[in-house]
């Protein structure tokens, strides 16, 4: 998978696990859904939460997108996190963040558009101190799907992808975002 088939699968899915560095054990991962603006993932939090506190204090995090598709594959991103508390920042990526989970859980059609009242949006994320952690990818790890209807296929389709040294087959690749 080439750099502008990753940023595909990146935009074309919109559910991950979120990890970061806990500040006194080992790293934390939270899953939800996020938006994109450019090339950068949007994930909404309040400003109290572990993740925010974590970003500010390391901004090194790791997101893993997950096709849903079955069989499913996902793809690990490494890159920095920039805390953004603009309100009206907060306001466009939260309700894109809220349309996705919308229309992913059956609630709104794909092509429709949500839009949310602003003022009292806004009110609830000041309320609520909400922020968006945006996380700009620097390397990849794409894992493609075990192909197969039987374990003979699945082990079959995953040695027709080849070796890389002794005992070691390739079923995925690290590459700059």
């Amino acid at each position: 998978m080439d750099s502008d088939a990753r940023r595909a699968f990146v935009r074309e899915n919109s559910f991950c696990v979120w990890g970061y560095n806990r500040q006194k054990h080992g790293p934390a991962m939270t899953i939800g859904y996020y938006a994109m603006d450019g090339g950068d993932i949007c994930f909404l939090t309040m400003a109290a939460r572990a993740k925010a506190k974590a970003a500010r204090r390391d901004p090194r995090a790791s997101v893993c997108v997950i096709d849903m598709a079955k069989p499913p594959s996902y793809m690990l991103l490494y890159g920095s996190v920039q805390v953004e508390s603009d309100p009206e920042y907060v306001l466009q990526i939260g309700t894109e963040i809220a349309r996705i989970e919308m229309v992913r859980e059956g609630n709104l059609g794909p092509d429709e558009q949500l839009v949310l009242p602003k003022e009292p949006a806004l009110a609830w994320i000041k309320a609520e101190n909400r922020v968006v952690l945006r996380f700009t990818p620097e390397t990849t790890f794409y894992s493609p799907p075990t192909l197969g209807k039987s374990v003979e296929e699945k082990v079959e389709y995953r040695e027709s992808l080849g070796e890389v040294e002794a005992g070691s087959i390739r079923i995925g690749q690290s590459l700059p975002w």
